[in-house]
């Protein structure tokens, strides 16, 4: 129990250091306007904000997510029940997660390291049309030797 304890602030202690990290540059700052949490105030910020706290809340939370923010397209290649089994799947591996870094920013695209619940990193892409409004196309992450197909792991 005590050493689950201290995990977790070490955990906070990480993040809050790491969010500061992300946005203490001066040409990250000069660039974009950044939210207290470390998020781009973008609409593709947004999105992958609010899928994060989805993830982190629950699959209640996830199911709403999926089902007000995925694209007409995106359910027709993946129903959001199946969506929400791989969700199952990552969430058992990597508990909840929180932003570490934001990796890098382009139109429609974002790039972010999330920490999960045992204090690793993992590289996110956020894929989001750039067009009002502005809905999810896929969630994919970066592994060492793979693109960021190469999870497996599409919402």
């Amino acid at each position: 129990m005590r050493e689950r304890s201290a995990v977790r602030i070490v955990i906070a202690c990480l993040m809050l250091t790491s969010i500061t990290w992300a946005g203490a540059t001066p040409s990250s700052a000069a660039k974009q306007k950044v939210s207290r949490e470390g998020w781009p105030q973008t609409p593709t910020g947004t999105v992958a904000r609010q899928w994060v706290e989805a993830f982190s809340t629950g699959e209640d939370a996830m199911r709403e997510f999926l089902k007000q923010n995925i694209s007409k397209q995106g359910l027709q290649k993946r129903s959001v029940s199946q969506r929400i089994e791989k969700y199952q799947t990552m969430r058992e591996r990597y508990g909840k997660l929180m932003l570490a870094s934001v990796t890098k920013e382009a139109k429609g695209e974002l790039t972010v390291s999330l920490m999960a619940e045992d204090a690793s990193t993992h590289t996110f892409v956020f894929k989001v049309d750039p067009s009002p409004p502005h809905k999810l196309e896929s969630v994919g992450i970066m592994q060492k030797g793979f693109s960021h197909g190469g999870s497996g792991f599409h919402h």
